[in-house]
């Protein structure tokens, strides 16, 4: 509720008579400041609708549950009627008209003397507030923010109207990497990280939910910069939200989100959603590969980050990391472990000899930059050399000093110049001391002269064994790559967030392929899968919360609930809820892993063919597929499976008979090619398709086996494996017992993966329907603009038919006009009757005991 501590504002809503006056502004400059002339328009405005929710889903209209997706929306008419009066509303019209300002023409495209002529319409900020006068002032309460959509004009009237939404804000497309757990269960011996393949356990959710909000347009928290090439939110998983899961032009990555079952509970509430919990028993072991400890994952740069060679005269590079990170305070501890460790290479490794590039954390081999922040808040940050590099050298520097408890925003930065390393260090946006170590003289050497010639994108190992946040590498020229006050604080509106989670229910072993989808529909989607519920505030803030979130009230939320009294209540109606009890639940859940396989074969030996001297290069998607081995090994003649690790096989013939054209069949009996022929499967930055590329040095070529007139064109890589649907059936054993059973059916969905969500699902579904509450609609009462979506309120109802009960708003439709007044309307749903809670169950449980039936 908005200004609930305001006394003076609580007596003068309270009064028999209440002042209410509308305040109606457009930000026609876009810029956030609603300077124009004519920004105000509240003096045009004849009737004003704030319509919020009610919050509704695709849970069958017999269940009374907290689900679904609300949005906000603003109707405002502008000229028409304002005295009630025909005569009196026509004279103001004409009135207006005579200075050029009547509704239609004001907002017309076309009317050149309009004060508003040239601005766009269409996606203009609009607000919208209430004024409440009291005793020691006006209060201005928001009502909505959003953006205009087209206007509708009528020329009798002489009006305009507009309509607004608040989630026309959440405009950006949306697409996720396909990411799919590899399957090896608790205690078991675990993937084979050094293969490529990743971990166990699945993401979080919560992870799919940000990364909607960051791409949509609304995150909730620090935003990557521009110059990022790698970036981390940790927000319920290791995946890159910048970067790529898969290692351009070399191998697939699997291991993208490496995360042990050693820890029961691996995430925590952090400074911008959910983090990682400290992993206690990480360690320096080694690698990666000691997965049974470490948190984690692998990923490369989503661009080529390329320093000086040292002596060429090349212009300097600055390449930072930031992160947000949370200190114990220890006073001792300098470079102990658990840390946040995140390891770049940065050398091109394309070309042989191939360096060691990045190594393990556990060794100082691999041309690298190795970032660390310790669990007190001491940092470390080397720079080295390939290891095969003749007098290999190392730079070093370190903060020794801890960091006081809590959350701090560390930044990082190396200076490669063409002789020299310098480093810089940022805390909490306050440049602070950083200490030399090993400073060898001279700048970073190049293993040997063809940096950069592969245009390898720079492979990046990260291990988050401490609470951290939104991490990022960002590269570019030493000039313009410099520390932004701010970097590390999420955009506002306003002063408040743009987008809020609170939770959610379920855990994920794959991610439905999401690819250049609808912001707001794919959050819907996601919503669905856990009956969680999305809407909008006055503010324009959207809220994502887990179901029980929605339910899970306080006795502070009850004493603090605004009273509607009988002389408020205009009018009510109560819709029965016998009809809506139900105590069995049958919920499915998907299960999917990543498996090697071969993810692309050719349809017809013609698909695919080369004429002499020149690389045939055709871009091929794939679908279901996770990464495309893409390591450019030669072809291996005449086999159907891959084998030794190669990523892709053909069988070949030289068709030397075509005469240019291709397409004969009788082609396919010509001999074997000859030597010198290539083919390779080259990624591309959408992990959808790859790049085949052909090459036949002197004669024509056609990847079809020979004699066969079939194609022999395999390409490996991870896919998902085939979907396994499993259905089962919850029960509240005691009121089944008591009432026969009542069942409701929630169909199949692709975001409900595993069996722990589907239990707390169908938990927190049971906990609302085993025990039907009512739903009150048209409870309309005079004007409060305090009230919002999920505030308590109290109907005392003495004289009416329910007593005093408490229920949550869940819709409220607003209605000013110069005529009528200002009266809500809302939509409640009772939580609370006298000496009985409804909704008093612990959080995700159900009454009774329950019966699990099925195959799960």
């Amino acid at each position: 509720m908005q200004l609930a501590d305001d006394v003076d504002l609580a007596t003068a809503l309270a009064a028999p008579e209440v002042l209410v006056d509308g305040v109606l502004e457009f930000d026609w400059h876009r810029d956030g400041q609603y300077s124009h002339p004519y920004s105000d328009l509240s003096w045009l405005a004849t009737r004003v609708i704030v319509d919020m929710g009610p919050i509704t889903g695709d849970i069958p209209k017999q269940v009374n549950t907290l689900t679904g997706f609300s949005s906000g929306e603003l109707t405002v008419t502008l000229g028409g009627s304002r005295f009630g009066d025909p005569d009196l509303d026509a004279a103001w019209n004409e009135a207006l008209a005579q200075f050029g300002l009547s509704a239609d023409q004001l907002f017309s495209q076309y009317w050149t003397a309009s004060p508003l002529y040239g601005f766009r319409i269409p996606g203009t900020p609009v607000r919208y507030s209430r004024v409440v006068e009291t005793a020691s002032g006006d209060r201005v309460l928001r009502q909505f923010t959003g953006r205009v959509r087209e206007p509708n004009f009528s020329r009798r009237e002489r009006q305009v109207e507009l309509v607004g939404s608040d989630v026309t804000e959440l405009s950006g497309e949306v697409t996720f990497p396909l990411w799919s757990r590899v399957d090896s269960g608790p205690g078991g011996a675990g993937p084979d990280l050094s293969s490529g393949l990743g971990t166990w356990r699945p993401i979080s959710s919560s992870w799919t939910v940000e990364e909607a909000l960051r791409q949509g347009g609304a995150p909730t928290g620090p935003l990557a910069r521009s110059d990022a090439v790698a970036y981390w939110t940790c927000n319920g998983s290791f995946l890159p939200s910048v970067g790529h899961i898969s290692n351009l032009n070399q191998v697939a990555f699997q291991s993208t989100h490496i995360l042990p079952y050693t820890l029961a509970q691996p995430w925590q509430e952090g400074k911008f959603g959910i983090c990682p919990k400290l992993n206690p028993t990480a360690d320096d072991l080694g690698d990666l590969n000691n997965h049974t400890i470490t948190n984690g994952g692998n990923a490369s740069a989503s661009r080529v980050v390329l320093v000086p060679n040292a002596g060429t005269g090349a212009s300097s590079v600055t390449v930072g990391f930031a992160a947000w990170v949370y200190s114990n305070g220890s006073p001792s501890g300098y470079l102990s472990y658990p840390s946040l460790d995140l390891k770049m290479g940065i050398e091109d490794f394309q070309h042989p000899p191939p360096p060691s590039i990045v190594g393990s954390f556990g060794t100082t081999s691999g041309a690298s930059i190795y970032w660390r922040v310790c669990q007190n808040g001491t940092a470390w940050v080397q720079v080295k050399e390939d290891a095969q590099q003749s007098s290999s050298r190392t730079w070093s520097w370190s903060k020794q000093t801890p960091l006081p408890t809590g959350w701090h925003y560390v930044a990082i930065h190396i200076t490669f110049n063409d002789g020299s390393l310098s480093a810089q260090m940022w805390v909490d946006e306050v440049a602070t001391s950083i200490t030399a170590g090993s400073n060898p003289g001279g700048g970073y050497r190049y293993f040997d002269d063809n940096a950069g010639a592969g245009s390898r994108t720079n492979i990046l190992r990260f291990r988050p064994n401490i609470p951290a946040q939104h991490v990022q590498v960002y590269a570019g020229p030493a000039a313009t790559t410099s520390y932004r006050v701010g970097q590390g604080q999420p955009p506002t509106r306003e002063g408040r967030p743009l987008a809020r989670v609170y939770g959610t229910l379920s855990e994920l072993l794959y991610i439905p392929d999401v690819n250049r989808a609808d912001a707001w529909e794919t959050l819907q989607q996601i919503a669905d899968g856990e009956l969680a519920v999305i809407h909008t505030d006055e503010f324009g803030t959207l809220h994502y919360l887990a179901h029980s979130a929605m339910r899970n009230h306080t006795n502070a939320d009850f004493d603090d609930a605004v009273t509607i009294s009988d002389d408020r209540l205009m009018e009510m109606v109560v819709q029965p809820s016998l009809d809506v009890h139900r105590n069995t639940v049958s919920i499915s859940y998907g299960v999917r892993q990543a498996v090697r396989d071969i993810v692309y074969r050719a349809n017809h030996p013609w698909d695919h063919y080369a004429y002499g001297g020149q690389t045939a290069s055709r871009v091929v998607e794939v679908r279901d597929t996770v990464a495309v081995r893409c390591n450019g090994l030669p072809r291996i003649l005449d086999g159907s499976q891959p084998s030794g690790g190669a990523s892709i096989m053909v069988g070949s013939v030289a068709a030397q008979a075509w005469g240019g054209t291709p397409g004969s069949p009788t082609a396919l009996s010509n001999p074997l090619a000859g030597s010198g022929w290539s083919v390779g499967a080259v990624c591309l930055e959408d992990p959808r398709k790859f790049d085949l590329q052909i090459y036949s040095p002197d004669q024509a070529l056609v990847l079809a086996y020979t004699g066969g007139n079939q194609s022999a064109v395999f390409v490996a890589g991870t896919r998902y494996s085939d979907l396994v649907t499993k259905r089962v059936t919850y029960s509240n054993a005691s009121d089944v017992a008591a009432n026969g059973q009542r069942l409701i059916e929630l169909p199949d969905h692709p975001w409900r993966q595993v069996e722990a969500t589907a239990v707390a699902v169908a938990n927190s579904l049971l906990a609302d329907t085993v025990n039907p509450v009512p739903i009150v609609e048209n409870v309309q009462i005079h004007a409060d603009p305090r009230l919002q979506l999920r505030d308590i309120v109290k109907l005392t109802s003495e004289d009416g038919i329910t007593g005093a009960l408490y229920a949550q708003i869940i819709g409220i439709r607003r209605e000013d006009s110069a005529t009528g007044g200002s009266v809500d309307s809302l939509t409640l749903r009772i939580v609370r009757t006298p000496g009985e809670w409804i909704l008093g169950d612990p959080d995700l449980s159900i009454l009774g005991s329950t019966t699990i039936l099925g195959d799960g």
